[in-house]
């Protein structure tokens, strides 16, 4: 299966999807915010983060994975979809996010934007 980085700073959401995705046979890799050295881990097939968190937000999390590690599909998970008169799922797309979901998350909707972005990368 895939190696998944897993980006949230919420310690009731982020095990949640760490057992989901390892359930599903990934390997899961977890950071609380957008700083994680995305060389130092190594190879990720998808990535996965919040919006907003505590140092590196997830926007500029995927601007930054944007330029170093152009291939890594990203998707964005939120539970606000406008902050200060941004339209958060807009900006994410915009910027280079594969999807962009709303928190809490639907189960299925998110292994279906795995399965989607882990194809297109792959392809």
């Amino acid at each position: 299966m895939a190696r998944i980085l897993v980006l949230d700073d919420d310690d009731d959401v982020r095990p949640v999807l760490v057992e989901l995705l390892t359930r599903k046979g990934h390997v899961v890799v977890e950071a609380r915010d957008g700083l994680v050295d995305l060389k130092a881990l190594g190879p990720v097939d998808l990535a996965i983060t919040d919006v907003f968190m505590p140092g590196a937000d997830g926007l500029e999390f995927l601007m930054r994975a944007g330029r170093e590690a152009p291939r890594m599909p990203v998707l964005m998970l939120t539970g606000d979809p406008f902050f200060r008169g941004m339209d958060v799922l807009t900006v994410g797309r915009q910027l280079g996010a594969k999807a962009v979901l709303m928190k809490p998350v639907d189960v299925t909707a998110l292994l279906q934007a795995v399965d989607a972005a882990l194809a297109g990368a792959r392809a």
